[in-house]
């Protein structure tokens, strides 16, 4: 079909630009930028950019499919019950033709549920915008009594392992309960895959020789790529995610008040996060979040929010203001001191441009805030290099680092609590994905002690009749080297 996503910036004042994915419709009843969903786009515009990239994508393959259909179908609802059962199990029948030229295989449960959800609550908002029934392509129903009960059993669940519980009301919940879904979202078993983790001697292996510009020479430091031997420290000894050091200033370092020799390390939510101490400091700027101090200092707008490839970056702990990364082992961090001066000194202030400021801690040989794409290309070369496979298949993907880094933790017996700050977590449900691990090796060892238990009872049972049952056959007519009565 026609219909397509485009990159765009929208003006929202003089000073303020939204950069976001917008439908352009290209059907037989209308063609041009879809405006109510670009408006619904700019209504929700805290939302992360990947959010408004899946809202764009479910819009453009429900017009697609509206294309394809035409005029089947007499209601909306009926129409979306059908869109939505199309995006779960494909649009070929049992035949393996397809009438409505889409050619779309099944998806999973939770991607076809990302998708209806998009859907559902842009027919929400326009309904709350003109007021107008026909708008809802999923209405509210009265639920049924197991539904209310199910609903509520939700909510409680989810209440009971958010980080911030207090913000959830029972109230509204029990008059939400009372109402379900037309179109209910495809129900999956619950699904906690095994988390592949990179191996500490592989990153270990990786740190100290990985990233060398030719063959490993210490004698020629600068023949080194500093920036990506600390990046890779904070993934795979501070547990960080991929996107976060990238989110880093360079004020985000301070010394380690209970360590001198080892560093502290922050990482701010790159919108909501406060600015800097010392640009709060300044008249007119006390209450600056980064988002603000990126706009005013450097005419920058947030990684997190940027749809340019160079320098978007995410953010996932929309929990935390911010967080301190925690070293494991407690030594990474003294050597993480040593190489950061090295190379603020060395790479980073050599190389930044002075025309093109900006905070951030990591740069590109020309100055520029370092991509994350970079280096993730430098990680799955490095590896080749050193001779492991750099797929996630066998755990050497950049997020193996943090895989591991929790599994260790895990395997050591660190409390849970302490596991879910130092992996900034908000539910310690979240932790399940790095314990496969250790519950795979706790299974064995109850598998390994039952067949202990087997083997020795059965070797007493054998003792016992050969050498007889004193309390009970003190004769020996049935039990010891010679038994009294023989079968034949």
């Amino acid at each position: 079909m026609n219909n397509i996503v485009l990159k765009s910036t929208i003006e929202l004042t003089d000073s303020q630009k939204l950069s976001t994915p917008v439908v352009i419709v290209n059907s037989p009843v209308a063609t041009g930028v879809l405006k109510s969903h670009v408006e619904y786009l700019v209504n929700y515009r805290n939302k992360s950019l990947s959010w408004r990239k899946q809202s764009c994508k479910a819009i453009s393959l429900l017009l697609d499919y509206t294309d394809a259909m035409g005029k089947k179908f007499d209601s909306a609802t009926k129409m979306f019950k059908s869109f939505a059962d199309a995006v779960f199990e494909g649009t070929f029948d049992d035949n393996g033709d397809d009438v409505t030229g889409l050619y779309w295989e099944p998806r999973s449960p939770g991607t076809a549920n990302v998708y209806i959800r998009h859907v559902t609550g842009f027919s929400d908002w326009l309904y709350s915008q003109v007021d107008d029934e026909k708008l809802l392509l999923n209405p509210k129903r009265w639920a049924t009594e197991s539904e209310r009960i199910c609903n509520l059993a939700a909510f409680h669940h989810r209440k009971n392992q958010a980080f911030l519980s207090h913000t959830y009301y029972s109230d509204k919940a029990y008059k939400e309960a009372k109402h379900e879904r037309t179109v209910k979202q495809h129900k999956a078993p619950p699904k906690v895959q095994q988390a592949k983790r990179l191996k500490s001697d592989v990153a270990r292996h990786l740190i100290e020789e990985g990233f060398w510009r030719y063959k490993p020479n210490f004698e020629k430091p600068e023949q080194l790529n500093l920036r990506n031997v600390l990046i890779t420290m904070l993934l795979a000894y501070g547990g960080l995610r991929i996107s976060e050091p990238f989110q880093i200033y360079v004020s985000d370092l301070h010394e380690d008040p209970i360590d001198p020799n080892s560093i502290l390390v922050k990482v701010c939510n790159p919108t909501l996060g406060d600015a800097p101490e010392y640009w709060r400091r300044k008249t007119g700027n006390a209450y600056d979040n980064r988002k603000s101090y990126l706009r005013k200092k450097y005419a920058l707008e947030t990684r997190k929010e940027s749809t340019s490839a160079n320098y978007h970056a995410g953010y996932k702990s929309e929990s935390f203001y911010e967080f301190t990364v925690q070293w494991f082992p407690l030594s990474a961090g003294v050597v993480f001191k040593k190489l950061v001066t090295i190379y603020l000194s060395n790479e980073r202030y050599r190389t930044v441009n002075k025309d093109k400021p900006h905070p951030f801690l990591f740069t590109n040989k020309s100055g520029a805030p370092a991509s994350l794409a970079q280096y993730r290309k430098a990680h799955t070369n490095a590896l080749i290099k050193l001779g492991y496979d750099p797929s996630r298949f066998a755990g050497n993907n950049p997020h193996g680092n943090r895989h591991n880094y929790a599994s260790t933790l895990a395997e050591l017996g660190v409390d849970p609590l302490a596991r879910k700050k130092s992996l900034h977590h908000s539910s310690l449900e979240s932790q399940k994905v790095y314990q496969s691990d250790v519950e795979n090796k706790e299974i064995r060892n109850e598998f390994a002690k039952a067949e202990a238990a087997i083997q020795s009872n059965s070797q007493s049972d054998q003792n016992k009749m050969l050498c007889g049952f004193e309390d009970v056959d003190p004769r020996g007519y049935f039990s010891g080297l010679s038994p009294l009565f023989k079968s034949n």
